[in-house]
């Protein structure tokens, strides 16, 4: 066959990748913790609303843009797929792989908890506000949800793939429906709520506290260490400036997008449903589906935000297998066959039941658990080991320093003291 023939197929191939690629960024990215952003902001007052939303952007691209060079740093071998594992492998040596499998655990289990209380409280509020049905047994319904999700999660990563694949592109289109849907409940009570303040200390404080949560709204960390070893593989030493344009396509859908819905969801709620959205732990388009007056429009927002959950639920598990996995090999030092077969998965389904049904039951605070736990571990991996690394070896000395270096470190620190904090405070 002649270079000719061959030249389109891989340019389509490629270009096929690429919107795959983008389309599991936003799968990742775009969950529960996107429909919780706008109870946040709305809580936060107008200024720092503003302020964090201009901020989303920089935040995001700046963080996942360094941590892509990290992980790019790495060397693609016969036996290494130069994903985060392999990298640090690779250029900190083994103790530190420990330390990071277990890290990279740590912040998979509060997410797959978010997102299990995100499916259990839409499930029973969709049956006792949409149904009129009398409320449902809390721990047999958690149980059925999570049984279920497990049974999913026992088959292979691209089966899982596929299924999340199915969800995500009729899931943009969702939120652009309901961001246009609730335009005709656009209302001004918003700009006078209390929360509302011109004081410069108390915008500050307010966007500080909140900032936590913008972090999880847009954040795709399980994705990127499979995105950079995809890239790496076929685009060899060009990989990434193909990841750089992968992660701003991403991030310009994604934040349109997001901040589209959540303008929408807070201009067309009141202080009082946005406060009464915080209480019920239930996220923006649950209470916006209240205002809806024709049914199968509150119907299908509740189903929407089921599936939204379920997919970032699935995404997040592959990373948390991914995790134990590597935990299994570099701290157990079980073999090949046994972490990379039906064994490993059956562990990994029985250890995601356990340590997210006990939260899901209980019904803890979705926004807390993102302040508390996910995002003060979190920043260790995200903001704080690529900087490290830079600086500790020699061959990354020219990825060193530089604006964007200093915002993403500046972002961490504030990023894990906002969450220290809110723990002393939530103690105390």
């Amino acid at each position: 066959m002649s270079s000719s023939t061959l030249a389109p197929n891989m340019i389509g191939n490629s270009i096929k990748a690429d919107i795959l690629w983008i389309l599991a960024i936003y799968g990742c990215a775009v969950g529960s913790g996107s429909l919780f952003w706008p109870i946040s902001l709305g809580s936060a007052g107008l200024w720092s609303m503003i302020i964090l939303i201009v901020l989303a952007f920089p935040v995001t691209y700046f963080t996942y843009r360094v941590l892509s060079l990290y992980i790019a740093a790495g060397t693609v071998t016969r036996t290494s797929k130069s994903n985060l594992i392999d990298t640090t492998h690779e250029l900190l040596g083994k103790r530190a792989v420990k330390y990071l499998t277990v890290a990279y655990f740590l912040i998979m289990i509060p997410s797959l908890a978010v997102y299990a209380i995100t499916m259990s409280n839409t499930f029973l509020d969709f049956f006792k506000t949409q149904m009129g049905f009398p409320p449902l047994n809390r721990g047999v319904t958690v149980f059925g949800i999570i049984t279920f999700m497990s049974a999913i999660s026992l088959g292979k990563t691209e089966s899982i793939l596929k299924i999340v694949g199915v969800i995500v592109f009729p899931f943009i289109l969702s939120l652009l429906f309901f961001g246009f849907m609730s335009i005709p409940h656009w209302n001004t009570s918003f700009l006078t709520a209390e929360e509302n303040t011109t004081n410069v200390l108390a915008i500050a404080k307010s966007t500080f506290n909140n900032l936590p949560v913008l972090i999880f709204a847009f954040s795709f960390t399980p994705i990127v260490s499979s995105l950079v070893a995809h890239y790496k593989q076929s685009h060899g030493e060009q990989a990434f400036k193909k990841i750089d344009q992968i992660l701003i396509i991403s991030l310009i859908v994604i934040i349109a997008t997001v901040v589209f819905f959540s303008l929408g969801c807070i201009f067309s709620l009141t202080p009082a449903e946005i406060k009464e959205a915080r209480v019920e732990n239930l996220t923006s388009l649950s209470i916006l589906a209240r205002k809806f007056d024709a049914p199968w429009l509150a119907i299908s927002s509740q189903i929407i935000i089921f599936f939204a959950a379920m997919k970032a639920f699935l995404g997040t598990f592959i990373a948390t297998r991914e995790s134990l996995i590597g935990m299994a090999i570099n701290n157990f030092r079980c073999n090949e066959l046994f972490s990379n077969g039906i064994g490993m998965r059956l562990v990994s389904v029985a250890i995601v039941f356990i340590i997210t049904i006990i939260p899901t039951i209980a019904n803890m605070d979705v926004i807390n658990i993102i302040k508390y736990f996910m995002v003060p571990v979190s920043v260790f991996i995200v903001f704080f080991l690529p900087q490290y690394a830079f600086y500790r070896v020699a061959r990354l000395r020219h990825l060193r320093g530089g604006f964007i270096n200093g915002f993403v470190i500046l972002t961490g620190v504030c990023a894990l003291f906002a969450g220290i904090i809110n723990i002393i405070r939530h103690v105390i």
